[in-house]
Order: C-alpha cells, then sequence, then structure tokens
C-alpha cells in the first residue's frame, strides 16, 4: 500500500471510529447519561486532533466511493446529535423552572409556619 492509500485507510478509520461515537453521543444523550457523554465528546476531541493532523484531503478523484456517504452520514449524525442536545436543554430548563418553582413555594410555606409556630409559642410564655 503506498502513502495515498495508507493515508486515505487511516482517514476513513477515523471517520468509522466519529461514526460509532456519534452513535454512542445519541445513546448517551437520550439515557441522560452525561459523564458518558463528556467521555465520548473527549474520545472526538482526540479523533479531530488526528484529523487536522492528516495531510490526507479527500476529493472527487478518490477511488473511495463510500468515504462521500461516511461523511453524509456522520453530518446527519451531527445535526440530529445538535437537535437532541437543544431539545434535552429545553427539557432541563423547564425542569430547573419547576424546581425553582417548587423552592419559593416551599420557603412561602416555611415563613408561614414559622410565623404561625412563633406566635403559638408565644402563648404559653
Amino acid at each position: 500500500m503506498n502513502r495515498p492509500e495508507r493515508e486515505q485507510e487511516e482517514h476513513r478509520s477515523i471517520l468509522e471510529a466519529w461514526r460509532r461515537l456519534s452513535s454512542a453521543e445519541t445513546e448517551a444523550m437520550e439515557a441522560g447519561d452525561w459523564v458518558h457523554l463528556a467521555r465520548v465528546q473527549d474520545a472526538k476531541a482526540t479523533l479531530q486532533d488526528r484529523l487536522s493532523r492528516s495531510e490526507y484531503v479527500p476529493d472527487r478523484n478518490d477511488n473511495d466511493p463510500g468515504l462521500g456517504s461516511l461523511m453524509s452520514e456522520i453530518l446527519e449524525r451531527e445535526r440530529s446529535n445538535l437537535r437532541l442536545l437543544d431539545r434535552r436543554k429545553d427539557e432541563a430548563k423547564v425542569e430547573q423552572a419547576a424546581v425553582e418553582c417548587s423552592r419559593r413555594n416551599l420557603r412561602r410555606q416555611q415563613k408561614l409556619f414559622v410565623g404561625r409556630t412563633a406566635t403559638s409559642w408565644q402563648c404559653y410564655s
């Protein structure tokens, strides 16, 4: 295998790993496993570094017809993951707002209870 073929094979290998990691990213977001998601994103950062150091630049004359479809699949998965992440963030914001509302209600209830308790104890003094 000559150098351009090796570079092309390495590029394909990196992209296939990226596709697997993008799928793992989807699964982690769907499961709400943010620790695993962080690990997956760290692994993707490593792949991105390898891609940026690579001297291989795909072009239309490549003799690997599946490379374009692989890249298209990865781009679609990345877009899908971005939409999923946006939905999960929106869900978290709604949940956070509900928790904040509950916290405020509990605080109000606590103030009412503390006020009544103090008044009741004052009756026995």
